[in-house]
């Protein structure tokens, strides 16, 4: 069976964007994403955004993101 969904997806608009653990800048840099790398949205507060990233959990500022929504298909 094929079960469709939708996924909210950011895509990021900056190259080196700093992928942080808490939502803020005094948090510590997880790792750097690259000029559009897509990411998984999740809840969003005070200008940023939590995230899922190759099954890591963070946070980036909403302001160097664009938006898009994917079709997921899963199987």
């Amino acid at each position: 069976m094929i079960a469709s969904i939708n996924n909210k997806i950011k895509i990021v608009n900056i190259d080196n964007l700093n992928f942080r653990k808490g939502p803020s800048t005094d948090y510590e840099i997880i790792q750097s994403l690259p000029k559009n790398t897509q990411v998984e949205i999740l809840p969003q507060s005070d200008g940023w955004i939590l995230v899922r990233y190759k099954d890591i959990l963070g946070f980036l500022s909403i302001e160097y993101l664009s938006d898009r929504t994917v079709q997921v298909v899963e199987r």
